[in-house]
């Protein structure tokens, strides 16, 4: 063990990010019931939906990433939340919420893509930055009314800010 590491603590083991409950984050969610607010009065659910769980499931990517100091772990970690998007959360999806995701792999890595630009271009302004995300979140999810809009956009900031809080807080706990 090397000097940094006896200060800051080793790698994490494969058995540690295997401890990591994604569902909670993106897959195993009831998004009708947790979007409840935000979903209401939305012509079209089922294309929010989609748009909410890519969404979420980019940003659970996004913020491991962040809050992980090692980089082998940084990428089994996304490694597992792409496996586990593709997999186990489509198929909750489509048994759940009878939703499916043609060309998935297409659709998220456009709209994955596009969030990382939206941080590149804030970087330094967090609060800036999931504003921006937000915003474009409604705007994938059709929703043009300026007031509806605005308030599904400070819901789904409220929202990224306990994600992020959540995943802070048990990337710290399991030594990420």
């Amino acid at each position: 063990m090397g000097f940094f590491d006896s200060i800051f603590g080793g790698k994490p083991s494969s058995e540690t990010i295997d401890k990591i409950d994604f569902g909670k984050y993106f897959y195993l969610m009831n998004y009708e019931q947790h979007y409840g607010k935000f979903l209401s009065h939305h012509q079209d659910k089922k294309t929010a939906i989609i748009e909410l769980y890519i969404f979420r499931a980019w940003f659970t990517n996004f913020s491991f990433r962040l809050f992980s100091s090692h980089e082998d772990t940084r990428n089994r970690v996304s490694y597992n939340i792409v496996n586990l998007a593709r997999t186990l959360g489509l198929a909750m999806l489509h048994f759940g919420l009878k939703i499916d995701i043609p060309d998935f792999d297409s659709y998220a890595e456009i709209r994955w893509h596009e969030y990382d630009s939206i941080v590149t271009q804030q970087q330094g302004q967090n609060d800036q930055a999931a504003l921006r995300l937000s915003e474009k979140v409604c705007t994938y999810c059709g929703i043009e009314d300026i007031v509806n809009r605005a308030e599904k956009t400070m819901l789904l900031t409220m929202d990224l800010v306990a994600l992020m809080k959540q995943i802070k807080e048990d990337a710290r706990t399991l030594g990420l």
